[in-house]
Formats: structure tokens, C-alpha cells, sequence
């Protein structure tokens, strides 16, 4: 393939990302993730070269969510009512010790794939009653020093108080179903 057809296939993901929802959102945490996986278990030019791919729809999704971080501040300061609870050192273990299921979510508005986890973490919240979904932000230092979270977004599942799952990466609401069985 010539560099004028990656540049549009490029040109095409960024078009699918300005103008995503839901399901483009899925489809490009899906194919990251995949390609992701596949690279690391066989070693071939053609993977090398979906999972360079993977890497530039990364970095796209996180400049993306660069240009976007003012208009998403404004949009969390005047946000509608969910079941996700952002949390601060002080209520984190609160939380913990008072449910028996808890999904940690760390996470930052700088973050592309964060972004395009989102809408997947909120339905997931509306979905799962037997499940307490909580959101860190990655300001929160002192708890992303103690769970050794070098990378977000990241994903833990904690039952009877005790971390027993980690995920690394965005996630689709069929991802986040199956994490928490």
C-alpha cells in the first residue's frame, strides 16, 4: 500500500471519530484492542502494521479529546445526573468496604480512549444495579500510586473489598459485562 492510502484511511477513522457514537466509538476501541492482542501473540509484518494502526487511532482519539477538553469541562460542570460516583481518597474506601461489588474506573478528560469509553461505562451503570461503578480521576494521586495505575484508562473490579480484576484499555459495554462476571 502506498502512504496516500494510509493517509486516507487515517482521514476516514478521523472523520468516524469527530462525528462518533456509540457504535463507531465500539467499533475503534474493538479493532485497537483486538489488533493489540493479535500483534502480541504473533509477531508478522501485517500484524506490525495493524497494531501501528491501533496506535495512530490512539493517539488520534487522545488529541481529539485535546481540542475537545474545554467544551467536556463545561459539559461536567453542567452534567445531567448518573449512577457513576467521581470519588476522592476520602470516599474511596468508604465505598469499597460498603458494596460487595465495585468497578473502579481511572480516567482523565485528556484522554481519547477515556472519551470514547464513556458512553459505555454510563449505560453499563444504568444496567448493572448489583454493581457499584465509581470514577477516579487520575488527578487523584495518592490512589493511583497505591493500585499501580501507570496507564489509563484502567478498569478494577473489586468484591468484598478486595481488587480481584484489572483491566488496561478502553472497554465496550460487552467488554465491561463480561469483566464483572
Amino acid at each position: 500500500m502506498s502512504i496516500e492510502v494510509y493517509l486516507i484511511i487515517i482521514g476516514i477513522l478521523l472523520l468516524l471519530v469527530l462525528f462518533f457514537n456509540k457504535k463507531n466509538a465500539s467499533l475503534l476501541i474493538d479493532f485497537q484492542n483486538y489488533h493489540e492482542k493479535k500483534f502480541r501473540n504473533k509477531k508478522s509484518i501485517k500484524n506490525l502494521f495493524y497494531f501501528i494502526f491501533s496506535v495512530i487511532i490512539f493517539f488520534v482519539s487522545t488529541l481529539l479529546a485535546q481540542i475537545m477538553l474545554p467544551y467536556n469541562l463545561i459539559k461536567r460542570i453542567i452534567k445531567k445526573p448518573t449512577l457513576i460516583v467521581n470519588v476522592k481518597v476520602v470516599d474511596f474506601y468508604k465505598i469499597i468496604e460498603k458494596h460487595d461489588n465495585v468497578v473502579v474506573y481511572f480516567w482523565a478528560e485528556w484522554c481519547g480512549p477515556c472519551q470514547l469509553m464513556q458512553p459505555f461505562l454510563k449505560e453499563f451503570s444504568g444496567q448493572t444495579l448489583d454493581v457499584k461503578v465509581i470514577k477516579v480521576h487520575a488527578s487523584q494521586q495518592e490512589l493511583m500510586k497505591k493500585f499501580n495505575i501507570k496507564g489509563i484508562p484502567q478498569v478494577l473490579l473489586f468484591k468484598g473489598g478486595q481488587n480481584i480484576k484489572r483491566n488496561i484499555g478502553p472497554m465496550t459495554l460487552e467488554d465491561l459485562k463480561e469483566f464483572v462476571k
